[in-house]
């Protein structure tokens, strides 16, 4: 184990502004110099980043309701507190719960509109499409997204629309949502069934466009086809270790070392269900740490799955979609804006700085220069 038991270093120790004492304040223009520094420093730093979270359902239902800015005015704010620079962002799915339209293709492309409608009211976000696009974007001090789709009946029986879709930005494709689609069964069908004969077409073609394929939320058969198929490294965007709470969405740790062959990464979530019967903050940390022994820290990443919908809202979606229920937030990461908590508790399990660098982005980062174009 690699549980050593050492605190996050003590930051107290700044002297601008007066922290420890008055008489040893540094002279105002070093301040404002070292402050600069620093800032530069960060803006040039390895990037942070969350693979999933439900934050985009919300966004476009206050858009629908007439209430445009919710991008810039919540979202913006709560992934600079919680020093993220880089997040997935859904645009659709295999249900009508990801854009309030029944017509799962149309309400994809209505809600990649109306993110456009979003970002003409905020300077905070630029949509990017390669790991350089993520990494000027965090240079200009400006927060990253990348389109994603959790489920490929969003993007249907169609490969011009595949081709459509990416024209407009979407890199990565979920390939189910718990019940079948066209591509294959999730998790939640109880046939457990693997690609469809389209679906195997779905997934070459993503991997020649450079879509990222994830595997969160798919069969065995489904995950077990993509991995002998691929020529690509693949990931599982939100999903965690079965080898430590065997929870039917969570990963076996052959289905673990099949992504980390690949050259992938798997973001571990912090959704309660899928941590553990008693789900806390340690309790994740465990699922990372046995990932890192079982396939190494370089195919570690995070994906928070933040679900943010109430909870009557929440009750109604898992009783239509026989999902199991659960409490909606972890203790101590309850939303994006206590991100950073995840990586000081890291270090106080011993992981170093780039460890963590690694955990928290670079290891994506990695995996989208070599896979997305």
């Amino acid at each position: 184990s690699r549980v050593i038991g050492r605190s996050p270093p003590d930051t107290g120790h700044e002297r601008c502004g007066g922290r420890i004492s008055p008489d040893t304040r540094v002279p105002e223009a070093e301040c404002e110099r070292k402050q600069l520094m620093s800032e530069q420093t960060i803006m040039r730093g390895p990037i942070v980043a969350n693979l999933h979270d439900d934050w985009s359902i919300e966004i476009e239902k206050n858009r629908l309701a007439g209430q445009v800015g919710s991008l810039g005015r919540i979202y913006a704010p709560k992934m600079r507190r919680g020093g993220l620079d880089f997040t997935f962002y859904t645009v659709g799915g295999d249900d009508v719960m990801f854009t309030s339209d029944p017509d799962l293709q149309k309400g994809t492309l209505r809600t990649i509109a109306g993110l456009e409608e979003e970002l003409k009211v905020t300077s905070e976000f630029r949509v990017c499409t390669t790991a350089d696009d993520v990494r000027r974007t965090k240079e200009d001090g400006k927060l990253a997204l990348m389109l994603t789709v959790e489920g490929a009946d969003a993007v249907g029986r169609d490969l011009e629309m595949l081709h459509s879709l990416y024209a407009l930005g979407l890199r990565s494709v979920i390939l189910t949502w718990f019940r079948s689609n066209c591509v294959g069964d999730g998790v939640g069908e109880r046939r457990g069934a693997g690609l469809t004969n389209y679906g195997v077409e779905f997934v070459q073609e993503m991997q020649r466009l450079g879509i990222l394929v994830d595997l969160s939320q798919s069969s065995a058969a489904v995950i077990e086809d993509v991995l002998e198929m691929s020529t690509e490294p693949v990931i599982a965007s939100h999903s965690n270790a079965s080898a430590v709470h065997g929870h039917r969405r969570n990963l076996t740790d052959e289905q673990l070392r099949g992504i980390a062959n690949t050259g992938g990464v798997v973001g571990f979530t912090v959704f309660p269900a899928h941590v553990g019967t008693e789900p806390t903050l340690d309790a994740y940390l465990d699922h990372i740490e046995h990932a890192i022994t079982a396939i190494g820290l370089e195919h570690v990443a995070l994906g928070l799955n933040i679900v943010v919908h109430t909870a009557d809202e929440a009750q109604r979606f898992y009783e239509r979609s026989a999902i199991e229920y659960s409490t909606l937030a972890l203790p101590g990461v309850e939303d994006i804006d206590q991100f950073s908590n995840i990586g000081v508790h890291l270090a106080a399990r011993g992981l170093d700085a780039d460890e963590i660098a690694g955990i928290t982005g670079e290891n994506l980062m990695r995996v989208i220069q070599k896979a997305v174009r």
